[in-house]
């Protein structure tokens, strides 16, 4: 793992987490094989915050709906 061009240490657990969820998630995609042979993930806070404020409006305009 990366965090700002710094590679980060992880335990075997923690690698085992991670690398289950992120396969399962990515898996239950439509259009994703189930022979796929590696994932990559990328995440900039910038693109994860406009995200996360997005879903939260989409949900605030279905609960006023």
């Amino acid at each position: 793992m990366l965090v700002d061009g710094r590679s980060v240490e992880l335990n075997d657990f923690v690698q085992e987490i991670i690398g289950r969820a992120v396969a399962g998630a990515v898996s239950a995609l439509k259009g994703v094989e189930a022979d796929w042979k590696t994932i990559e993930v990328r995440i900039s806070r910038e693109e994860h915050a406009g995200a996360e404020a997005s879903s939260r409006r989409r949900v605030r305009e279905e609960a006023s709906a």
